[in-house]
């Protein structure tokens, strides 16, 4: 969440937005990622690095 909109499947630029206040959620249900990383030129960059981070499982937490 971005200021109170869901950005999830919608581009941004994180350069030109203020996101100290970006919500991130985690979930346990399967899902995907997908998109582009864009250069400074505007075409796909294939230099770029995304890190992804799985939810943290805490011991005697619920599945529910």
């Amino acid at each position: 969440m971005l200021d109170g909109r869901d950005v999830s499947d919608v581009p941004f630029d994180i350069r030109a937005a203020d996101i100290t206040g970006v919500v991130i959620s985690f979930t346990d249900t399967a899902g995907g990622v997908g998109g582009i990383v864009s250069s400074t030129r505007g075409g796909p960059d294939a230099d770029a690095t995304v890190l992804l981070f799985p939810p943290i499982r805490r011991a005697g937490a619920s599945s529910a």
